[in-house]
């Protein structure tokens, strides 16, 4: 739900996410999931569920993401914590493998390539982290959860073109030092700034666009190594 919401079943109460007198973002990647008392439920009747919501992107208002659906709490609760731990699983073997070659960074300096590839796998295990729902359970402000997944976008795609570049030994060409120093003046400023609707705005017409300079020239590289 997009932001933040108050929600309703036949008229009763269920629950509430986010605060709807800031002007900050508050949950609008949060799954809910709300304890409907049994009585509240009218059998062979039309149940109706009704949701008082607060926006905050302005052309973006309501349910917007997954399904909706009713059950018995214990198996939708135990259904949704398996499948983020899961993936939580998953990140931890990609953190240690992304150890792994930062270790080997150490062992041997001159192999820049296990450094980037190790900072790569760290900055999308850090990513996949806060787009899992257990960052809830750590009492994060929400908005520092954003920052930190928007400043990993523009690094990311020029970590890995730096790995493949390095792994097969191509110079650094002037048309990626541009592009390098654009993400870092994009990172720097989503550390600086706190204006969430902005951030994507830039995403989308800046980072996301610069993205396809770096893959450009990785794909290049592939097919001439190839």
């Amino acid at each position: 739900v997009s932001d933040r919401d108050e929600s309703y079943l036949n008229g009763k109460f269920i629950g509430k996410t986010g605060d709807f007198n800031s002007d900050k973002p508050q949950s609008y990647d949060k799954i809910r999931i709300y304890q409907i008392p049994e009585n509240l439920l009218q059998k062979n009747k039309e149940n109706i569920l009704l949701l008082k919501i607060g926006a905050y992107f302005p052309d973006e208002i309501g349910i917007t993401q997954d399904f909706a659906s009713i059950g018995p709490s214990l198996l939708i609760e135990k259904d949704f914590y398996r499948t983020e731990y899961f993936k939580l699983i998953l990140l931890m073997v990609y953190f240690t493998a992304g150890g792994y070659f930062l270790f080997l960074f150490i062992r041997r300096r001159k192999e820049y390539e296990n450094l980037f590839f190790g900072l790569f796998t760290f900055c999308l295990v850090l990513y996949q982290f806060f787009r899992n729902q257990v960052k809830y359970d750590l009492n994060f402000e929400f908005l520092t959860m954003k920052k930190i997944e928007y400043m990993i976008l523009p690094i990311l795609i020029p970590i890995f073109y730096h790995f493949i570049r390095t792994l097969f030994k191509y110079p650094y060409h002037i048309v990626i030092k541009l592009t390098d120093a654009s993400q870092s003046a994009i990172f720097l400023f989503f550390m600086f700034s706190s204006n969430i609707v902005l951030f994507n705005t830039i995403t989308t017409n800046l980072v996301q666009p610069l993205w396809l300079v770096s893959l450009s020239f990785l794909i290049a590289h592939l097919i001439k190594k190839i």
